[in-house]
C-alpha cells in the first residue's frame, strides 16, 4: 500500500511483548526485501541443520549434567558411610 508521499508502508499483525518469540519471521522479511528466492531456500536449509545441531548439543549436554549430578550423589553416599 502506498501513502500520499510514494512511500511504501507496512502493518504488522503482531505485538510486541516481553519473552521468547516461537517463532522467527526473517525469512519471510528476507523475501519481503527482495532477497532472491534461491538464497532464502539455502539460508532456510542451513538454519534447519544449525538447529538440529544445536539441540543435539543442548541434549548432550543435559545427559552430561544428569550424569555428573547422579556421580556425584553416588560418590556423596559412599563416602558418607565409609566414614
Amino acid at each position: 500500500m502506498d501513502d500520499v508521499d510514494g512511500d511504501e508502508k507496512i502493518t504488522f499483525l503482531y505485538k510486541l511483548t516481553e519473552g521468547v518469540c516461537p517463532k522467527s519471521y526473517g525469512f519471510n522479511v528476507a523475501g519481503l526485501a527482495g532477497l532472491p528466492r534461491d538464497v532464502v531456500i539455502v539460508a532456510r536449509k542451513k538454519a534447519g541443520t544449525y538447529e538440529k545441531e544445536s539441540s543435539r548439543i543442548r541434549l548432550l549436554r543435559s545427559a552430561y549434567i544428569s550424569c555428573s549430578d547422579a556421580l556425584r550423589f553416588v560418590y556423596n553416599i559412599y563416602h558418607m558411610y565409609l566414614f
